[in-house]
């Protein structure tokens, strides 16, 4: 949820295709406002999922990343990309 909060410091723009731009946080994690979205919601529920699920919720959000990272790797043009034209993809 930190790192969404801390996103729409730098981007809180929602553009998506060719309008779509992002701003790095900390010069490291290219983000925008449905970057920023994403965060928090996985955090939140990730905070739902504390008492009862938390190992659950991490192995499957854990699985779920791993595929996003493989997804953003194949995206990914001379370094550039974007996953659905909508979420930055880091260098």
């Amino acid at each position: 949820m930190i790192a969404g909060i801390i996103g729409f410091f730098y981007d809180a723009s929602f553009e998506t295709g060719d309008d779509l731009r992002a701003d790095a946080i900390f010069g490291v994690l290219d983000v925008n406002g449905w970057h920023n979205l994403f965060h928090i919601a996985t955090g939140l529920l990730g905070l739902a999922a504390a008492g009862y699920a938390a190992r659950t919720y991490a192995l499957a959000l854990g699985l779920f990343y791993v595929l996003i990272a493989i997804w953003g790797f194949l995206e990914t043009e001379n370094g550039f990309g974007a996953i659905l034209d909508v979420i930055p993809v880091n260098t």
